[in-house]
């Protein structure tokens, strides 16, 4: 299976409450591809959907450090993950 239909199907799984298959593929496929940003962007859903925003946090800024060009860099160069992460 290639990492787009793995994707998918982490997606899927997610949408059904299959959390924990779905954060097991998730993880297989950054441990090949560690700076795949739709991998981590599930996680953090994952990890959001179960109520635990810091670990959504953690994922998003991941995100932002792997993938520079992300929009979410801008918010981080300005400064304000730490506001963000005070609202949790």
């Amino acid at each position: 299976m290639d990492t787009a239909a793995e994707l998918e199907k982490a997606r899927a799984l997610s949408r059904f409450g299959r959390h924990k298959a779905a954060a097991e593929i998730c993880q297989r496929i950054l441990e090949r591809q560690p700076n795949r940003a739709d991998a981590l962007l599930v996680l953090g859903s994952i990890a959001y959907d179960l109520g635990d925003s810091r670990a959504a946090v953690g994922f998003a800024s991941r995100i932002v450090d792997r993938t520079p060009a992300h929009p979410g860099a801008a918010i981080r160069s300005e400064g304000h993950t730490s506001e963000l992460q005070s609202r949790l």
